[in-house]
Order: C-alpha cells, then structure tokens, then sequence
C-alpha cells in the first residue's frame, strides 16, 4: 500500500474511534491525524527536528509528521541544513504531513532523486508562510499531489519550482496566492514543463514576478482564470 491516509476503525474501552474521530464520554470529538505504514515495510533512518518526526523507509519513501515546534518561524525558518538532508540521494518520494508548520523553505532544494511529493491533512490549515526554493532544483520530480497544501497564507514562492528539469505537468488549481508578493523564478528552467494549471492564482498584489518562466522552452499551455 502507498504511504498516506486511510480510513481505520478502532474498539478500546471507553473510546470509539471511526474515520479518524473518536468519541470521550460522548460530548467530546478530536480529530486524530494518522500515518499508517505497512507492515512489510522497513524504517531504515529515523529523527525528530523540532518536533518534525522524519521516517526515511529502506524503499526511499521520506515520512515526515508530527508538530513544529522549533523557535524559527516564516521566511526565516529554512531546512537548508535538515537532518534528513543527508540522505537525500535516497530520498525517491515524500509524504509531509507536519502540524503547526510555517515554511517550506529549502526542504527539498537539490533532492536531485525526488520523483513524487504529497502532503497529509495537517498541511491544510494554512501555517505555512514561505514555499521559497521548496523544491528548487529537483531534477527528477515528476509528480506533486498538492490537495492538502493550503497557501492561503504564504507570501513568498521565489523559485519555488525553479530547475525541476524532469516536470512536465504541474496542477496548481487549488493555491490561493492572494498574499503572494514574490513569484519571481517560480518556474524558470523547468525546461521539459509543458502545462501548468494556475486557475486560482491571484497576482494583482505580485510586484515580483520577474522571469517567472524563463527558459520553459517546452510551455505549450497556460491555465489561468
């Protein structure tokens, strides 16, 4: 089974746990956020970064969850220097499902063996502020399942897609970029990139979008508005 969610059922005394929901006494629901890992499958490295718990499986699948709760916040807070950056010519796909979480920045600048990303449930309340150089450089992503990646918050995508040399098609539908105020290099040398869905994107408040798609020589189509 692929890393991600699941709907599971649980019976334990005094609890009654369904769909990710359990009852206390029966007047009081919380969600429960999961990540349910095969049993046939191996944690080769594993950490915890400021309360970011980092699982990277013997198959190359990177797990990231559990809750920020480091002192950087914003546009300053960059995983240039992440622990699981130093495995990071094993890192083949990535599941970040991290509550509290308030920057992309860097995170996986130069994984130049990253082919797919996804994001879990907790990436939809909309902490995240910066998604500058997120994936900057990542020559062989060819996949990004962004449903849960909520933007409405983020300000700065400065080369946020910049150099994913091996990307061909990018569905960005569900960003709301209403606060963005730098897009300069977002997609510049993507060159094999030939649609880009920006149905949503808002740029009347953008005064950066300097070479936005430079070097898209393969650009075939557009979708905006």
């Amino acid at each position: 089974y692929p890393i991600g969610e699941y709907q599971y059922t649980v019976t334990m005394d005094g609890y009654d746990q369904a769909s990710g929901t359990y009852t206390v006494d029966t007047l009081k629901r919380r969600k429960v956020s999961i990540v349910m890992i095969p049993d046939n499958i191996t944690i080769a490295e594993s950490g915890v970064q400021d309360g970011i718990i980092w699982k990277l499986t013997t198959k190359g699948e990177l797990i990231l969850t559990g809750k920020y709760t480091g002192a950087k916040a914003g546009d300053e807070l960059s995983f240039e220097n992440s622990q699981w950056k130093a495995y990071m010519n094993q890192i083949y796909t990535a599941y970040v499902d991290v509550e509290n979480l308030s920057s992309l920045r860097d995170m996986f600048r130069e994984f130049t063996v990253l082919k797919r990303v996804s994001f879990g449930t907790n990436m939809n309340k909309g902490t995240v502020v910066t998604m500058r150089s997120a994936f900057n450089s990542a020559t062989s992503l060819t996949s990004m399942d962004s449903t849960n990646l909520n933007t409405e918050n983020v300000t700065n995508m400065f080369r946020a897609f910049s150099g994913c040399s091996s990307l061909q098609k990018l569905d960005l539908s569900g960003f709301d970029t209403k606060n963005v105020t730098d897009m300069s290099w977002m997609f510049a040398e993507d060159t094999k990139l030939k649609e880009v869905n920006l149905q949503k994107f808002d740029t009347s408040g953008v005064p950066n979008m300097a070479n936005m798609f430079l070097d898209c020589k393969n650009m075939k189509s557009i979708r905006v508005g």
